[in-house]
């Protein structure tokens, strides 16, 4: 379903207007520039449909995470510290959160420090406290970013997809998450 979300509407304007253009027109010269035309808008056309094809549906993932949202994984997730291998995924996750908030957001230096601590304060608890408990503080940090208005709600209701998406393999949801396309 996700892969017909407004084909047809695209798909109907660029016949009509291929179809139009050569009505409209006469001489020859104007009827191949026209298909010329016509041509490189199928192609964009084309060529923005694999991007999209590309992306992964972070809905559907969510959708199959669910329990991990709402609480259910908790129950029978183990509270055992990460492995090495695991706090250098969450530092590598932190860092793509950090990126993405500075470059949706206009921070000023003193806001930058205040999200630094709190996403190097996440960090070292990975290193020192257990899995139930660090979901809980990076959550805690999360929430505490939007109360002091550093993110907005929609940021930070992204930066928990981020972090599920990325991570929800280290609280036994999935497997390793895939390369996700820059964007």
């Amino acid at each position: 379903m996700r892969s017909q979300v407004g084909k047809a509407k695209i798909e109907a304007r660029l016949f009509v207007f291929g179809k139009m253009d050569l009505i409209r027109s006469k001489p020859w010269h104007q009827v191949l520039a026209r298909i010329r035309k016509w041509v490189r808008k199928v192609a964009d056309f084309v060529h923005r449909t694999e991007e999209y094809e590309e992306i992964p549906d972070l809905w559907e993932q969510l959708s199959r995470s669910w329990e991990f949202l709402d609480g259910q994984a908790e129950e029978t997730l183990d509270n055992t510290p990460f492995t090495t291998d695991e706090g250098t995924a969450i530092s590598a996750q932190l860092k793509q959160i950090r990126e993405y908030i500075t470059t949706t957001h206009e921070l000023t230096a003193e806001q930058i420090s205040h999200l630094d601590a709190r996403l190097e304060h996440a960090e070292e608890a990975s290193k020192r406290i257990g899995r139930k408990d660090w979901l809980m503080a990076f959550n805690g940090a999360v929430f505490s970013l939007m109360l002091a208005d550093l993110i907005t709600p929609d940021t930070a209701q992204h930066v928990i997809l981020m972090a599920l998406h990325g991570l929800s393999h280290l609280f036994g949801i999935g497997g390793p998450p895939p390369h996700l396309p820059p964007g």
